[in-house]
């Protein structure tokens, strides 16, 4: 009997997914697996399965195919989430190789190839929802995983990137006045990596199994400058932080310098220096925004509540737009998009309003913030904290993960033809 390519193709396939009817098949017991567990096969699929088995090397090609496929899998993984593999392995390359392959197993060998960054999510899944249930892993694997995933998550954005939205970088960095009088907004390709431990020495060494990790919060600058580059990475003091997220396209240089004067006893010329930086390195752009929306500063000599930026919402309200994770409002539970009503009972609808009602506030006083979230306006206890003097300063990490795109495709030209001659 002949078979179709495309027919003989599908059994194969089947073959692969499945290692129970694999199994049944080289053991020539395919009646007791149809007959124990309910198996449905054709005649036609018995046909073909008896010519695959009559195959010289069938089982190496079975075993070998898997094997490669777990091999590729592992080169991934690795070269994604360098750290998070290290960790989790201790380094052991055949530990990893046992890992990929229960991994391929478990998702019935379907493998995703050279879609990287769907491997990676669905193996970063995996991790925490199967191995680290049945074993006892790393302390903060869990966050290490949470952190290079972000950095993933940030290549996988560039795919609904235009590629109009791709600027070519600037041939030298912009002076002091260009900064100032420009209004610099985050480019597309680029994300603050967050987590709530310290894991600033394992991501400058690249090596978990060296330094060790401490209580704090690590924030990271992620950013893809080019399609033929791959992403750079600075690890951000908590004034650089807030400064960055301030960078929305409504603020001048200037505005954003003075605020952060007064707000954080920075110095004017660092914040221009800072965001002439992240704009020479793509990080971010000049918005081109025409009549960018007021954005309003929240300020005290003595007291901060720790907002670097306010808008206006469609309603008429304040609006955090940024906010410092270790001022007032935050450590009551207040922040990112919610709207500020009042503050013990005083109409908040202007920065002038605000300093009204913190003219006779002091340090350790407690207030009363109504806010407006997602449809219910709440009322919420505030503790008044000093304004905090902040550093605002980088740290530029060489990351070993991630790989331009140009370099992607060029790696897939020379894999290929081995895909289809080896095996």
């Amino acid at each position: 009997m002949d078979f179709g390519s495309e027919e003989a193709y599908a059994v194969w396939t089947r073959l692969i997914q499945d290692e129970s009817l694999y199994a049944a098949m080289m053991s020539d017991s395919l009646d007791e697996l149809v007959k124990t567990q309910g198996y449905r096969i054709t005649e036609r699929e018995r046909e073909l399965l008896a010519k695959f088995r009559a195959e010289r090397g069938v089982r190496w090609m079975m075993e070998n195919l898997r094997f490669r496929s777990a091999m590729q899998t592992a080169e991934t993984v690795s070269h994604r989430l360098p750290r998070t593999v290290r960790l989790l392995t201790k380094g052991d390359d055949d530990w990893l190789q046992d890992i990929t392959f229960e991994y391929l197993a478990f998702f019935h060998w379907k493998v995703l190839g050279f879609n990287t960054i769907a491997e990676v999510e669905r193996f970063g899944g995996y991790v925490t929802s199967r191995v680290m249930k049945r074993r006892f892993t790393p302390a903060y694997l869990k966050e290490l995983l949470a952190f290079e995933m972000e950095i993933v998550r940030v290549y996988g954005r560039t795919a609904s990137i235009p590629e109009a939205a791709w600027r070519p970088l600037p041939s030298q960095a912009p002076s002091a006045a260009q900064v100032a009088e420009s209004r610099p907004c985050r480019t597309p390709q680029v994300s603050v990596v967050h987590s709530e431990v310290d894991l600033s020495e394992w991501i400058r060494s690249a090596d978990p199994l060296k330094g060790k990790v401490v209580p704090g919060h690590t924030a990271a600058l992620v950013w893809i400058p080019s399609p033929l580059v791959k992403h750079q990475m600075q690890l951000l003091s908590p004034g650089a932080r807030l400064l960055f997220d301030a960078c929305l396209g409504r603020s001048t240089g200037a505005e954003l310098a003075k605020h952060f004067a007064e707000e954080y006893g920075a110095q004017p010329a660092r914040v221009l220096e800072l965001i002439g930086e992240w704009m020479v390195k793509g990080a971010l752009i000049e918005s081109i925004v025409s009549s960018p929306a007021p954005a309003i500063g929240l300020m005290s000599k003595h007291l901060s509540l720790g907002i670097p930026l306010l808008t206006t919402s469609a309603r008429g309200n304040l609006q955090i737009q940024a906010i410092d994770h270790q001022g007032s409002l935050a450590k009551s539970g207040i922040g990112v998009a919610d709207e500020l009503l009042k503050l013990d009972g005083v109409q908040l609808r202007s920065a002038a309003a605000w300093q009204d009602a913190l003219v006779n506030k002091e340090v350790g006083d407690r207030c009363v913030m109504t806010i407006h979230r997602v449809g219910a306006q709440l009322d919420i206890d505030v503790e008044l904290l000093p304004a905090r003097q902040e550093l605002f300063e980088t740290t530029d990490v060489d990351d070993p993960s991630g790989s331009p795109w140009s370099e992607a495709m060029k790696s897939l030209g020379e894999r290929v033809p081995k895909l289809f001659t080896e095996a």
